[in-house]
């Protein structure tokens, strides 16, 4: 009996076959996509699409591939693998997919220059005479022999006043890169250059989620990953697709052996570290508290079915609490808040000294840090770091891995500042968790994000993550929302001003 039928599933979940009904539509990969179609459609010839190892590449192909299968116009031929010895097996391999007869390639000629001409003439048939589109797509492009890129751009000089006759596209790992740059008549006629990147955390559990209704399940994702789970497979597959399809299936494997409820953190630790995934699990191992992010981010994930809808509305209603003007979710606080205690009153009634603690991660400088933080760098601010780190000699002279606290260093601000709408992406409690946070989105997102630490009487300190836009408009708030909505998701929330008596931390959107 398969494993997946002992959990009530129809399909196993976690398969790492690049199945297209199991294919998850990122934001990215939904833009590649597009962006592809429309450029095979327009005709423009050459088209590069780059990521690492396990980023989705082979299920874009697989994807895209579905996609054209029942348009009559379209030919789309497929080389999984480019690595052929010499020129002539590479051009036999193209004359084959094309279907041309090779009794008709020898003559005094040269065997090379014929088959060249036999597809020109091809080309020029299915494509001028016939009305075709022909789309060559090559998987695993960083195999590519140097004398084939040559080819290949040869195919490319085929061509009407107004398209190419041949569409190539190319998925490619990233050393393929260094090849474009050798051949730079090669990449001047790149149309599309598309990259890749890992999933970040609230796409990583909406994949888990999608897979696991695919394969037949009802239930909830917390139902049957645990939140410090999920964050833990995030932290050990930094979002890689491919590693975190592997250690779900291991992880569920184990789950059925051990006769468990459901993966919790631990089950996923002993996963990662039978298998490869230990070495880098145990470099990034953090404290059980980095766990409350999991919770904090996805926790209105949790309450709602996949295909969206609102919130039900908390019921503890703090004294004074900004008016919030969302029609996607209520605040994430406002949902955690039902499921964890608040914090001890003491805390809450007197401002922070201290922000928090930060480590200092490869090639990161203070001044970024301190920007990152505040909104804005300066001589005031950088001052106010070091009076509170007597460790620093130097704000030119800091290692990796250094603890940096953070003074609350209240801002002056003009009062319009407090008048416009802002769009939040998240809210946390601990500045680690917010500047991992912002991480992962700066590394992978072209919306321009900022922290604002605040704190009042009643909430206490918090960190919110917004759009860094100030927005007069409350209908254009709205509009920015919902197209922001497929690359955040449903943690948004558009509000308007603070709670009387907050205190702001950082600088805010300039109108």
């Amino acid at each position: 009996m398969e494993y997946f039928k002992l959990l009530n599933l129809k399909k196993e979940p976690f398969s790492n076959s690049p199945d297209p009904d199991f294919f998850f539509q990122s934001a990215q990969h939904v833009d590649c996509l597009q962006k592809l179609e429309l450029s095979l459609r327009l005709r423009r010839g050459l088209n590069i699409v780059i990521g690492d190892v396990g980023t989705g590449k082979t299920t874009l192909c697989r994807q895209l591939i579905r996609k054209f299968s029942s348009d009559t116009d379209f030919e789309i031929f497929l080389i999984l693998d480019p690595f052929f010895k010499k020129p002539e097996d590479a051009l036999m391999a193209l004359a084959d997919l094309f279907g041309l007869e090779k009794n008709e390639f020898q003559d005094e000629k040269g065997i090379e220059r014929n088959i060249k001409e036999h597809i020109k003439q091809h080309l020029f048939s299915k494509g001028v005479d016939k009305g075709k589109t022909l789309v060559l797509i090559i998987d695993e492009g960083q195999k590519i022999p140097l004398w084939l890129i040559e080819i290949l751009r040869e195919l490319l000089n085929f061509e009407t006043n107004h398209y190419k006759l041949l569409q190539i596209v190319i998925f490619a790992q990233k050393e393929f890169e260094s090849v474009l740059s050798q051949y730079t008549n090669f990449a001047d006629r790149i149309n599309l250059f598309h990259r890749l990147h890992p999933l970040n955390f609230l796409d990583m559990v909406r994949m888990i989620r999608f897979r696991l209704e695919k394969a037949g399940f009802q239930g909830s994702v917390s139902t049957f990953f645990s939140y410090p789970a999920l964050w833990y497979i995030f932290r050990t597959t930094r979002g890689y697709p491919r590693k975190v399809i592997h250690l779900c299936h291991q992880a569920v494997l184990l789950l059925v052996i051990r006769n468990k409820p459901r993966v919790s953190r631990s089950l996923v630790h002993a996963t990662a570290k039978r298998g490869m995934f230990y070495a880098q699990s145990r470099r990034k191992r953090l404290p059980f508290g980095m766990m409350a992010l999991a919770a904090v981010v996805i926790f209105s994930f949790f309450l709602t079915p996949f295909s969206g809808g609102q919130l039900e509305r908390s019921r503890f209603e703090p004294d004074a609490q900004p008016a919030s003007v969302s029609p996607v979710a209520e605040p994430i606080s406002d949902a955690i808040q039902r499921k964890t205690p608040m914090v001890s009153t003491e805390l809450i009634a007197k401002p922070p000294v201290i922000l928090g603690q930060l480590s200092v991660n490869k090639r990161e400088t203070l001044g970024e840090l301190v920007r990152n933080v505040y909104g804005a760098y300066n001589p005031q601010l950088l001052k106010a770091v070091l009076a509170v780190n007597p460790h620093i000699g130097s704000p030119h002279r800091i290692s990796i891995g250094d603890r940096i606290s953070f003074p609350a260093h209240e801002l002056d601000m003009d009062s319009g500042f407090f008048d416009g709408f802002r769009i939040e992406i998240a809210e946390t409690r601990r500045l680690e968790e917010a500047l991992e946070l912002f991480r992962s989105y700066s590394e992978r997102q072209e919306t321009g994000i900022r922290i604002i630490p605040n704190w009042n009487r009643s909430s206490g300190l918090r960190f919110s993550l917004v759009l860094d836009e100030y927005l007069e408009n409350q209908a254009h708030a709205y509009e920015r929302s919902s197209i922001l909505q497929p690359e955040f998701g449903q943690t948004l929330k558009v509000a308007r001003g603070w709670a009387e008596g907050t205190k702001l931390y950082a600088t805010l959107p300039v109108p």
